[in-house]
C-alpha cells in the first residue's frame, strides 16, 4: 500500500446536498405516482366488471337463458351474498352474474350463479354511477334504483329497477341508446380528482361493452 495515497470520500456538505436533491425528487415525484396508482385501481375495478358484462353476454347464447348482473355482497373468498338487493347496491362490494330461470329475485335452487367479481373490499374506495343515455342525448339517473342488467339469449340488452317479477315483464326495459357506468375514485378530495381517475364503461342495446378512452371520448361518456 502507498503511504502517500490519500483516502478520498464525501464532504459532510456533499452529503447534505445529496439528500436535498434526493427529497425534492422525491416530493415532485410522489403526487404523480399517487395519481398513477389510485388511476389503476379504479381503471382495474372497471375492467374486472366489463370484463363480467362480456362473460355474461356470453352465457346468455350459450345457455339459451336471460343472464342477471347485479349487484351483490362479494366477500374476500369471492362468495356472493344478496344479489339484486337494495343493501347491496348501496354497499357496491361487487357483482355477480346468474342465469335465471324464473322470476326475480334470484333462488339458490332454481336460478345458476356464474361468475362474481370485487368491487370495494372491507371500506369503499371505489364509487359507481349508473345511468342511461338515450339516443338524443338525455341523461335518465333516475333508473339507477337497483341497477339489475339483463342479458338476453337473442343478444338483445336491458335493464331492471326492481328486484321482483318477470325479466321479460313490463318491469324490464329494454335499453335504447347506452347504458352508462362510471367508476370514480371515492377517495379522491374534490369531484375535479374523482374524475380526473374516473373509467367509465358504455352498454349498448346489444349488450357490447365498450370503455371510454380518455381522450376523444363520445358524447354519451360525459354527458350530464
Amino acid at each position: 500500500m502507498n503511504k502517500n495515497s490519500k483516502q478520498h470520500g464525501f464532504t459532510l456538505i456533499e452529503l447534505m446536498v445529496t439528500i436535498a436533491i434526493l427529497a425534492i425528487m422525491a416530493a415532485i415525484a410522489l403526487p404523480n405516482m399517487s395519481e398513477f396508482l389510485n388511476t389503476r385501481r379504479v381503471a382495474n375495478r372497471a375492467d374486472q366488471v366489463a370484463n363480467l358484462f362480456r362473460f355474461a353476454r356470453t352465457e346468455a347464447a350459450r345457455l339459451n337463458l336471460p343472464v342477471v348482473v347485479c349487484y351483490s355482497d362479494v366477500k374476500a373468498d369471492g362468495k356472493a351474498d344478496n344479489p339484486c338487493t337494495p343493501a347491496s347496491a348501496t354497499n357496491e362490494r361487487g357483482m355477480s352474474a346468474f342465469a335465471i330461470r324464473g322470476n326475480l329475485p334470484y333462488n339458490t335452487g332454481r336460478d345458476e350463479l356464474l361468475r362474481s367479481t370485487a368491487i370495494n373490499q372491507g371500506n369503499k374506495n371505489v364509487d359507481v354511477v349508473f345511468s342511461h343515455i338515450t339516443f338524443v342525448g338525455t341523461v335518465n339517473a333516475a333508473a339507477a334504483n337497483n341497477n339489475i342488467l339483463v342479458f338476453y339469449p337473442n343478444g338483445t340488452f336491458g335493464y331492471m329497477n326492481s328486484n321482483s317479477g318477470s325479466v321479460y315483464g313490463s318491469g324490464a326495459t329494454v335499453a335504447s341508446g347506452l347504458v352508462r357506468f362510471q367508476f370514480r375514485d371515492d377517495l379522491a378530495a374534490d369531484d375535479a380528482a374523482k374524475n380526473r381517475r374516473s373509467t367509465t364503461l358504455l352498454i349498448d342495446a346489444g349488450g357490447r361493452v365498450s370503455v371510454c378512452p380518455k381522450s376523444n371520448a363520445p358524447a354519451a361518456c360525459t354527458a350530464t
